[in-house]
């Protein structure tokens, strides 16, 4: 075992790593950037770095959906057109956004970010208590959230914090529902988005696995410290970390 471990020194920073984001991740829907542009900073090709992202993503959200249904968080009607409109989503991704000049992507992203923390933190009972919605208005959900799951498909950066906006807006869920129910949609467009990645040779398992690993156990962490503290303070979190990540969206696209 001590000799696998020389063969790759990096295990243990990546797996301290990412059960710090393991833990925010079911809090803030921000996981697969953080992923993203840790590995992008140890030297990863963006390819791969995305790869093991959305690889490692499986781990926090089978275990963030696993703690959260316990407390019935799951919002149950609305877990079969969510799988399949982000595995279809995902699917597609690729032809659609492609090719989109990647700067464009992340001020678009950094914009609707901003919007919809800002939305978010000056209605005081959006995100805290459920709401009543209507037909219409959830089919406009579900198309809005398609279409995040397109871009999902492309880049990881962003697309969780847009579908637990429109979870919020258009289906009336709380903070926590929207975290659960949108958890296991996300494992099967993971996993059919990793298995593209590993046939294609992009997939590096001595960083998916340590994160696949230790996000899964931050994340479960994660949801057990929302559920302890409550719907404010995660939306508290949610709203802080959404601004940070908006911003260095955009500042990064207008600077580089």
């Amino acid at each position: 075992m001590g000799a696998v471990l020389a063969d790759f020194p990096h295990i243990p920073l990546v797996a301290c790593v990412g059960l710090v984001i393991g833990f925010f991740a079911p809090l803030t829907a921000s996981g697969g950037f953080l992923v993203v542009a840790f590995l992008l900073a140890l030297g990863l090709p963006p390819q791969t770095a995305i790869a093991c992202a959305m690889f490692a993503s499986i781990g926090s959200a089978s275990m963030s959906f696993m703690r959260l249904q316990r407390d019935g968080k799951v919002v149950r009607s609305f877990l079969l057109p969510m799988i399949a409109l982000t595995v279809i989503g995902n699917a597609t991704g690729s032809f659609i956004v492609v090719n989109m000049p990647e700067e464009m992507l992340r001020k678009i992203v950094g914009v609707l970010m901003i919007f919809a923390a800002s939305i978010i933190a000056f209605q005081t009972k959006l995100g805290v208590e459920t709401r009543q919605t209507t037909r219409p208005k959830t089919a406009m959900g579900l198309f809005l959230y398609t279409l995040c799951s397109v871009y999902a498909g492309f880049f990881v950066g962003g697309s969780g914090v847009m579908q637990r906006f429109i979870a919020l807006t258009f289906f009336g869920f709380t903070i926590m529902q929207s975290a659960a129910t949108g958890a296991l949609p996300w494992v099967f467009a993971a996993s059919a988005s990793s298995v593209v990645f590993a046939w294609n040779g992009y997939l590096d398992f001595s960083y998916a696995l340590p994160l696949l690993l230790s996000m899964g156990v931050g994340a479960y962490i994660g949801a057990n410290t929302g559920l302890k503290h409550g719907e404010e303070w995660v939306k508290g979190i949610f709203v802080g970390v959404t601004y940070l990540t908006a911003i260095y969206f955009f500042t990064t696209a207008v600077l580089f």
